[in-house]
């Protein structure tokens, strides 16, 4: 097994196929931040922010604070060009077009965003200009 794989089994992303992985934090409170991240271009960018909730809880959780949570996390990561408004937050097709490093910052302000207890990142600075890549680590 791989770094990538045991990482991905420690974080909860994949299940352990024997045995069980203790004294972490609940799966809701890990976050797993690949090398590449993983945005589906038909995705709207609540949908990312909130992965791992599903979609419809990503509209709710939108609406609840009008987005103001979301679009502060964009802004954080240099992403506030994305989406200026709520409905830009929800529309279908948001992370359509976005470039490598772009992608990682959307997945630096998820992880802003949701603060988790433990952030498992596997070479999670990919992509990123040496700035925000010691912008993130200093956060």
């Amino acid at each position: 097994m791989g770094k990538t794989s045991l990482l991905r089994v420690l974080s909860g992303v994949w299940p352990a196929a024997e045995g069980a992985v203790v004294a972490l934090p609940a799966a809701p409170r890990v976050l797993f931040v690949p090398q590449r991240a993983y945005t589906p271009p038909q995705a709207s960018l609540a949908e990312l922010l909130l992965y791992p909730a599903p979609p419809s809880a990503a509209d709710a959780d939108a609406a609840a604070d009008g987005g103001a949570r979301m679009l502060e996390a964009l802004g954080w990561a240099g992403l506030a060009h994305l989406a200026s408004t709520p409905a830009a937050l929800r529309a279908a097709g948001g992370c359509a077009g976005l470039s490598g490093g772009e992608q990682q910052r959307l997945a630096a302000a998820r992880l802003y965003l949701q603060r988790p207890s433990l952030a498992v990142l596997d070479e999670a600075s990919a992509n990123l200009e040496p700035a925000f890549e010691a912008k993130l680590f200093a956060w």
